[in-house]
């Protein structure tokens, strides 16, 4: 029998694996995911073969930029992979992203894989089918719409940073430039100073600020850590970002397989990805899927 070359697992983030490589490593490393399926699908934007590994912590994830979407900077990723509030949950500058049910879409790439991750892997999972569609609200006054503000990790967050030139080069930098704005916001606009030159309008800062100086929060990183925890997001009736294992990840989803609900998903582990075909239907997918897990048993 050949034996695997399991050195070029590790030379990269992603390796071309043959049948033989592929089904070895998944009875070997996946039995979780092999005594109960779950459907978990990656669209990707070229073909990396029929089997494929990948490593996720290998090599730093950059963000999605979807331009057309206006979701153009890193610093969603930022706060997520930095704030003492998601602690425990995967970086996700160091994970491979993808959703659990078959859905298609153009914008992530027309190349699609069934994901099957590792033993004993961690999972992070979006209260809705999208990151972006997520959201953590902001109040100054319950009562008024003008007084509060949903904010998503969006096109909207992104413009709105970009628009003040706040840097997403490091957490550390972009920290710096909110701490500043906040402060100018405090010395020029509060309580709205329409003489100043520095007077901020942008709802998204505005609320976010009126906030902290009513919570009494001096730094920013404090009151991002409040705001935009796991806990405070919503979607779609769901509620808060989840860290959790395999059986929980399953469970949270309706203990179902291919009629699961669609929810972003995402995890540092290792994983083993199956191509499914070039733009195919929904159906193709279902199909190839369920024939997949019967050619198992």
């Amino acid at each position: 029998m050949k034996k695997i070359q399991y050195f070029k697992l590790f030379e990269s983030r992603t390796a071309e694996l043959s049948e033989e490589e592929f089904f070895k490593i998944l009875k070997e490393k996946c039995r979780d995911w092999i005594s109960d399926p779950v459907y978990l699908q990656r669209a990707k934007n070229r073909l990396d073969g029929e089997f494929t590994y990948i490593n996720p912590k290998i090599h730093f994830r950059e963000p999605f930029i979807d331009k057309d979407s206006g979701v153009s900077s890193k610093h969603h990723t930022l706060l997520m992979d930095n704030l003492p509030s998601w602690e425990g949950f995967c970086k996700r500058s160091e994970s491979i992203i993808f959703i659990s049910k078959p859905l298609l879409t153009s914008s992530f790439g027309r190349y699609y894989y069934f994901v099957i991750p590792y033993d004993n892997a961690n999972f992070s999972m979006a209260p809705g089918m999208d990151l972006w569609a997520s959201g953590a609200d902001i109040f100054i006054n319950e009562d008024s719409y003008d007084d509060f503000f949903s904010y998503k990790f969006d096109s909207v967050f992104s413009e709105s940073m970009m628009d003040y030139s706040i840097s997403d080069k490091s957490y550390d930098d972009m920290l710096f430039d909110l701490n500043k704005l906040f402060n100018d916001y405090i010395f020029y606009d509060y309580p709205h100073n329409k003489q100043s030159k520095k007077v901020i309008r942008h709802k998204f800062f505005t609320i976010l600020f009126d906030r902290m100086l009513i919570d009494n929060y001096s730094e920013v990183s404090d009151a991002l850590n409040d705001y935009f925890s796991p806990k405070k997001f919503h979607a779609m009736g769901k509620k808060e970002f989840k860290n959790m294992d395999y059986n929980d990840m399953k469970n949270d989803l309706g203990g179902l397989t291919i009629n699961n609900s669609a929810r972003e998903i995402w995890t540092d582990s290792e994983c083993l990805l199956v191509y499914c075909g070039n733009n195919p239907s929904t159906q193709t997918l279902y199909d190839k899927f369920n024939s997949f897990i019967k050619n198992l048993s």
